[in-house]
């Protein structure tokens, strides 16, 4: 068996009757998380690996996705589905003119993606922003 950090989180019931967890039933919360997020990141991370090594999009065009998805919370989940699909269509044309991008490409690539790659690209947004504020913050702290 394999053990990792020890954490606290909050879960509500409905959550945890989602990913059935059921009370004095076989399956344990934390090992039903667990199975949950190794699952989930699996999905994540197939699908990411799709997304960039196809190079579905250009790199102007990521660009164009971060700073229109800049600062977004993606909660609850249910707004990932197509969340930046919607926010790329909400941008301003000078947007896309500054970036050099199509808009109408861009747009006919993002409904192409099912949901699985729309939570892929939604993680690989928001991994860029965490990096981003990972170096401000160290070198704040430097």
């Amino acid at each position: 068996m394999q053990h990792g950090r020890k954490t606290s989180i909050y879960v509500s019931d409905d959550f945890l009757r989602k990913i059935g967890v059921v009370e004095n039933g076989k399956k344990k919360i934390s090992k039903a998380i667990s199975l949950v997020l190794e699952r989930y990141s699996f999905l994540v991370r197939t699908e990411q690996n799709h997304i960039l090594i196809s190079r579905l999009f250009s790199e102007k065009e990521w660009e164009l996705m971060r700073a229109v998805c800049s600062g977004v919370e993606w909660e609850p989940a249910e707004i990932i589905c197509d969340g930046v699909l919607r926010r790329v269509k909400k941008a301003l044309d000078i947007e896309f003119e500054v970036m050099k991008v199509d808009r109408k490409a861009l747009t006919e690539k993002l409904e192409k993606l099912n949901l699985n790659q729309q939570f892929a690209l939604v993680e690989e947004i928001e991994l860029f922003w965490e990096k981003i504020y990972a170096e401000t913050e160290g070198a704040k702290n430097a």
